[in-house]
């Protein structure tokens, strides 16, 4: 065995450092597209020193959010770029932090300060405070084209679905599922306003996804004129392709064919 008794030690290690060890342990060479440093040398000896700096982010993909950390020694250095909203991410439901949150939500049992997580985050805003604003749950695919057969159209659409594709069999019917909701954004938008179309799926392609919205495009005869491709930001470096996970492609919709 490695450890021999239990421990502490003294140097730092980062998530990313999971991938590395694993590897080590199990004997294989690190790829280099793997960022991670192995931390096998303090599991021999807690006096070993791995890292002495480490650094995180918390971002998310349904959510505005973005955080920096950095620690070196006794030292934590944070960086908020959004310290005036709610911190909690509309997935929480998901975990076992979120539920009794979300429960007390759907029985109407919240405070008026509780209810501030489950509202657009700049409704305070002057411009947005004069617009109406209703929150509506449902399936996703449901309540837009119940809402595109109604005859509903909103200036700007913006479709962010959770990864569709899990694995290599899930493709085809990720891309269909890609394509159904391009269908309902655009007759959603109205002539001359903003579709945006995202993907969080790491074997989904932006140009797969402007190939989905083109096909969609035909099918509901609402033409667009792409705009621009975005992904991953520039402190979210990419090391392999199944890392560019995050896509996003922006369309001007044209009047009804």
């Amino acid at each position: 065995a490695l450890i021999q008794k239990a421990s502490v030690t003294e140097s730092l290690v980062s998530v990313i450092d999971l991938s590395a060890t694993c590897l080590e342990l199990a004997g294989v060479e690190r790829p280099a597209h793997i960022q991670g440093r192995s931390f096998l040398p303090i599991l021999k000896d807690p006096k070993a020193t791995v890292r002495e700096v480490t650094f995180s982010e918390h971002n998310w993909h349904v959510y505005k959010n973005h955080e920096r950390m950095a620690r070196f020694g006794d030292f934590l250095y944070i960086k908020n770029n959004f310290p005036n909203q709610p911190n909690l991410c509309y997935e929480a439901h998901k975990d076992p932090a979120g539920v009794d949150l979300w429960n007390a939500q759907a029985a109407g049992k919240t405070t008026p300060q509780q209810q501030q997580i489950f509202v657009e985050h700049n409704r305070n805003i002057a411009a947005v405070r004069r617009c109406e604003i209703t929150a509506q749950q449902g399936d996703a695919f449901d309540v837009m084209e119940s809402l595109a057969a109604a005859g509903e159209q909103f200036d700007v659409v913006i479709i962010d679905p959770p990864s569709f594709a899990q694995n290599e069999k899930s493709i085809p019917k990720a891309l269909s599922s890609y394509r159904r909701l391009a269908r309902a954004g655009l007759r959603l938008t109205v002539d001359g306003g903003l579709l945006v179309q995202a993907s969080c799926s790491s074997r989904i392609t932006i140009d797969d996804l402007g190939r989905e919205m083109r096909t969609a495009s035909r099918e509901v005869g609402r033409p667009f004129t792409e705009l621009r491709r975005t992904g991953h930001a520039i402190d979210h470096p990419i090391g392999f392709s199944r890392g560019a996970y995050l896509k996003a492609l922006y369309a001007a919709v044209a009047a009804s064919v």
